[in-house]
């Protein structure tokens, strides 16, 4: 396993990798939250309504947890697993333009909370 490395004990590189990392996978999880609530809005069932609602929310959840993973790194109360290669990074960025493309082209929710979900775990992973 990767070492733990705090924000002071990270390279330029690896603070770069994780910055890009942080934002790609809110980039996922920003775009399924404002397609959920968009959803929300376009249901008629009940069933659905409630539905939309609670993925919305949990996307609600999941960008706050990003955020605040990101502030404790950055302020030096929790320490990455740096990203070990470029291929992390983009296997998130992917995700967000795979999501931003199913997104336009108004495919299922459950399809936009895996992939939301996707992208967090993979960011999930770097933090220690």
């Amino acid at each position: 396993m990767a070492a733990t490395k705090t924000y002071d004990q990270c390279s330029d590189a690896e603070r770069l990798a994780y910055f890009d990392a942080y934002l790609a996978a809110w980039d996922v999880v920003n775009t399924a939250q404002r397609k959920f609530d968009t959803l929300v809005q376009l249901a008629t069932a009940i069933d659905d309504v409630s539905g939309y609602k609670a993925d919305s929310l949990e996307a609600l959840r999941d960008l706050e947890l990003l955020d605040n993973q990101y502030r404790a790194f950055k302020s030096g109360q929790a320490g990455i697993i740096p990203p070990p290669d470029p291929a992390v990074v983009d296997r998130i960025q992917k995700t967000s333009a795979q999501l931003a493309q199913i997104v336009a082209a108004g495919n299922t929710a459950q399809t936009i909370l895996t992939l939301m979900l996707q992208g967090k775990a993979e960011f999930d992973a770097l933090s220690a």
